[in-house]
This record gives structure tokens, C-alpha cells and sequence, in this order.
């Protein structure tokens, strides 16, 4: 029995506080902000740094610390962490936007600043499978939103007194 324990209950911690993780970010993220403004929160930051910390660690331990020859276990964590790190940092620090009762804008590194004017918007969608808000606009643009951005909420509700249904959710 303390077998079992030692095997099932490290693993099952590590996802119980993943999900509490994901459910605060959830919420924290649905917060409507004062002043228009949309982007990452210090706890997706947060995690990029974990991230990019655990990279470190486990090169450290390639180098420094004798692992019976683990290396592609190793470079597999590292390499891992190293993406997901470098990618939420990236994403966290260059994602901006703000909205109004004209217009929403935002900018993100991965695509050019984009602007909808919101008398053209022309629907709403919540995309399940990305986590996600798209906007669509009567002139072709189209501006998308990750669940986890803060003031997608404050976003929703807008487009909703708009009377545009936000679609999927």
C-alpha cells in the first residue's frame, strides 16, 4: 500500500495543482479592468519564468551531476520547458491591447496590430477547441482572444450590449 502512495500520489498533487492553477487564471482573467486595457496577468508570467527556471535546473543537472547517462530524458524535459517557457514569455510581454466604446485594439509579436471599429463588428465566436474569442469585422479583420487574456470578460460583455451573441459559449 505504501507503494501505491509513493507512485500515485506525487503525480496526482502535481495535477490537482495544475487545475487549481488553471481555474485561478480563469478567474482572475474574467475581471473586468477599469480602464480598457487587455493583456497577461503576472501569473501567466509566472509560469514562464517556472518554465524557463526548470530549463535551467535540468541543464544544470546534465552538466554538473552524475545521471547514469539520462541525457535524452533530460534534454526532453529541458527542451519541453524551454518552449513552453520561451513561448509564454514571448506571449506574455508582447500581447497589448485596449478597447473603448468605439473600438477594441491589440497587438501581439506573432501577428500585425489590429483594430475593429465596433459598429462593424460582425460576430462574436468562442472557439472551443483554443480557448479563444474571435471577433469578426464587416471590413475582414479578425481579432482573437485567449480565455486566459485579462479583460476578455469585460470584452464579452461589451460586444454582448452591443447585441451580438458571443457564439459557443
Amino acid at each position: 500500500m505504501e507503494d501505491f502512495f509513493s507512485k500515485f500520489l506525487p503525480p496526482f498533487l502535481v495535477a490537482f495543482a495544475v487545475g487549481l492553477s488553471l481555474a485561478y487564471l480563469n478567474r482572475k482573467a474574467k475581471e473586468h479592468p477599469k480602464d480598457g486595457k487587455l493583456g497577461y496577468g503576472p501569473e501567466i508570467k509566472a509560469f514562464g519564468w517556472i518554465a524557463m527556471t526548470i530549463t535551467v535546473g535540468t541543464v544544470l543537472v546534465m552538466v554538473f551531476v552524475d545521471h547514469g547517462g539520462q541525457y535524452l530524458p533530460l534534454i526532453g524535459i529541458a527542451g519541453l520547458f524551454g518552449i513552453l517557457g520561451l513561448y509564454l514569455l514571448v506571449e506574455s510581454y508582447s500581447t497589448k491591447g485596449h478597447f473603448d466604446n468605439q473600438q477594441i485594439c491589440i497587438s501581439s509579436i506573432w501577428s500585425e496590430p489590429k483594430r475593429g471599429l465596433w459598429k462593424e463588428l460582425d460576430s462574436a465566436t468562442f472557439k472551443k477547441n483554443g480557448q479563444y474569442f474571435e471577433l469578426v469585422f464587416s471590413d475582414g479583420t479578425k481579432i482573437s482572444l485567449s480565455k486566459v487574456l485579462r479583460g476578455h470578460g469585460a470584452v464579452c460583455a461589451h460586444v454582448e450590449s452591443l447585441g451580438i451573441r458571443v457564439e459557443g459559449i
